[in-house]
């Protein structure tokens, strides 16, 4: 049997206040990353604080989001930890809390292999992260999403 992601919405919630922001990892015109710790284990977690969009449609996104979060599990997925339906500030900005991982972000990765002074893949790497892409992929489109 395989195994199946919890998916009561309510075991997903998380009180922002256990958490403090350590700093912006990235920011675009619709949401931001920032690296945070919970303060009573010292866990890093990433933290994407949604603030585009202020239509309707923001917050059926969030939701389908949070949804395909909920109940998507494969080891090339990034790990989902819960969310709030406000921001670090207390504003109507949906936070979403995801593992972080130190190497950075996979646009990260791929820029730094374009234009770094230091190629830091070797072939065999970059062939092992092509695969876990498209193993990925290969899982949500499985699992009726499209992304």
């Amino acid at each position: 049997m395989k195994n199946q992601k919890n998916t009561n919405i309510k075991s997903y919630f998380v009180d922002l206040n256990d958490y403090q922001i350590i700093n912006e990892i990235n920011r675009g015109g619709f949401a931001s990353i920032s690296l945070v710790e919970r303060k009573k284990d010292r866990r890093q977690l990433a933290a994407k604080v949604d603030f585009g969009n202020n239509s309707a449609n923001k917050g059926k996104n969030i939701s389908r989001e949070i949804a395909i979060l909920m109940r998507i599990q494969s080891p090339t997925i990034i790990r989902f930890y819960g969310f709030s339906l406000h921001d670090f500030q207390g504003n109507l900005n949906p936070t979403i809390l995801m593992e972080f991982h130190k190497n950075g972000s996979l646009r990260q990765l791929i820029d730094n292999e374009i234009h770094g002074d230091d190629k830091i893949m070797t072939g065999t790497q970059k062939l092992i992260l092509i695969y876990g892409i498209a193993a990925a992929l290969s899982y949500l489109h499985d699992h009726g999403i499209i992304h």
